[in-house]
């Protein structure tokens, strides 16, 4: 009953978003001048990394439950890999560079991990069924423009990533780690200067800014925490 209480509490966040949404998508100008446009990405964007903390969730707790719930809301909002370069380092600066650790976690290895876990159970098998079927249709159309990719990070390292940004559009950057994480978000621009940051070493954080033209951003994750986390970040 407690783990189900947990579940339903960590899925009712779904009618938060709107509200957050309107936080990141005019928190330095009046409210009612945020654009439809600006309220509609930021809320996108909120919502794919819901469906990240509740696959950790999932996963933390081997809840089949969560793991379905999550596996329909990415199938949902369709986001697809980040295809800009993606390396990890020791500091903020320096160190030797690596390639990235890509966790996969998709609709297909949640569903999977979910039917492990629910074998004996007929209802959440069934259900499991039906979130597959509407990820095989919606993975034909994948949402323009909303990427997500999970991947682990050791303590005191970074994870850069490379992406490119529309011009006079707001750009929009998450991050959602396992429980207990402590992850801070730094931007900068081609030339290496800071455009943004987050940092307040917690498990969530989230940054946007308008570029003013077409131009590739270096999306900084670093964890402040002393051991490996699991984190996905979420862009628009």
């Amino acid at each position: 009953m407690k783990r189900f209480l947990a579940i339903f509490s960590m899925c009712c966040v779904l009618f938060c978003p709107a509200v957050r949404a309107e936080e990141m998508a005019g928190a330095d100008k009046p409210a009612e001048q945020a654009s439809e446009q600006d309220r509609e990405r930021a809320q996108e964007v909120q919502e794919a990394s819901l469906a990240a903390e509740l696959a950790h969730y999932g996963m933390q707790t081997q809840s089949a439950e969560a793991l379905i719930m999550a596996a329909k809301m990415m199938a949902t909002h369709r986001a697809k890999a980040p295809e800009g370069k993606a390396v990890q380092a020791e500091g903020l600066k320096g160190g030797e560079e690596k390639a990235a650790s890509s966790n996969e976690m998709t609709p297909d290895t949640l569903l999977a991990k979910a039917r492990e876990l629910a074998s004996d159970n007929a209802t959440l098998m069934q259900w499991a069924d039906e979130v597959e079927n509407i990820a095989r249709k919606s993975s034909r159309s994948p949402a323009r423009g909303l990427l997500q990719g999970y991947y682990e990070l050791l303590p005191k390292y970074r994870h850069t990533m490379t992406e490119q940004f529309l011009g006079g559009q707001r750009a929009y950057v998450q991050v959602q780690g396992e429980p207990g994480a402590a992850l801070d978000i730094y931007v900068y621009d081609s030339y290496g200067n800071p455009v943004i940051s987050s940092v307040g070493h917690n498990t969530s954080a989230w940054v946007y800014w308008t570029p003013n033209y077409n131009a590739y951003y270096q999306v900084v994750v670093y964890n402040r925490g002393g051991w490996p986390v699991n984190f996905s970040v979420t862009m628009q």
